[in-house]
């Protein structure tokens, strides 16, 4: 009796200790944080709907390199979003998506975030960069403040903050790095597509329809377009929602989700 008693004890305190699979701090942030010491603290906002959530905990979560990774180096909280705790913390670190992922020192200060799917090679490269501290927001910020004026810091720079909600500063960033003279391609249309998007939600719609006409080939094409269709869905304006769909339909029509969308 006591032998089983001592394998029982053994199994609740690993808890999930397999090797394949996170080992989730069960508690809320507070309570993690009070246990991470040295530890930096992930935090998994996700919802049970959003396919995205759901391909990290099949995908990514699930893979023994990630697993790995996580369970030596991070505490691991996952909190609903919908919950009343969940929706009052999302709003507490401006959240804008699913899912969000943010990673805190044990201070609960921010240390860096992404949103959306990731498989499992690039989860697994994004948490050797927080660990390194490389490409993370302080050390961007300190960069730039330190005189680093290279589109690619300034860039990356804009990112964080647009991921943070704080959108006038990265307006302020991207349109540096459009007039940089060592701008890429894809730092460019990073730029522009964010400006337009802002000016999009703004009412300003004719920025976003003139980057689409004018760079048909960008790598934020789609983004754009689903930017368009969404802005006149919210704003109930159903005829150009789908006058929108029919100029794009020949374009996108080998592309399932945006098909199944105006099904």
């Amino acid at each position: 009796m006591k032998k089983i008693l001592l394998i029982f004890s053994l199994l609740l305190i690993t808890g999930c200790s397999n090797k394949d699979s996170v080992n989730w701090f069960v508690g809320d942030l507070p309570a993690a944080s009070s246990m991470a010491n040295n530890k930096i603290i992930m935090l998994d906002f996700y919802t049970d709907w959003w396919y995205a959530c759901n391909l990290l905990d099949a995908n990514t979560f699930s893979n023994q390199n990630v697993a790995q990774k996580l369970n030596e180096n991070f505490i691991n909280l996952k909190v609903n979003a919908e919950t009343a705790y969940g929706k009052q913390l999302f709003s507490d670190f401006s959240g804008t998506g699913y899912p969000l992922i943010l990673f805190l020192d044990s201070d609960k200060n921010e240390i860096d975030r992404f949103y959306g799917y990731y498989d499992a090679d690039k989860f697994s490269s994004k948490l050797d960069e927080i660990l390194k501290g490389e490409n993370i927001f302080p050390n961007l910020l300190k960069r730039y403040e330190m005189g680093d004026n290279s589109a690619e810091t300034m860039s990356m720079l804009a990112k964080k903050y647009g991921d943070r909600g704080q959108d006038s500063i990265a307006v302020s960033l991207y349109k540096l790095v459009i007039d940089s003279k060592d701008v890429s391609l894809d730092m460019f249309h990073e730029a522009k597509y964010f400006i337009n998007t802002k000016l999009l939600w703004g009412g300003k719609i004719e920025y976003m329809e003139g980057y689409l006409k004018k760079y048909p080939g960008s790598p934020y094409i789609k983004d754009g377009v689903y930017q368009v269709l969404a802005y006149f869905k919210n704003n109930n304006d159903i005829e150009k929602e789908l006058l929108y769909f029919d100029n794009y339909l020949n374009k996108f029509s080998d592309d399932p989700w945006f098909l199944n969308q105006y099904a």
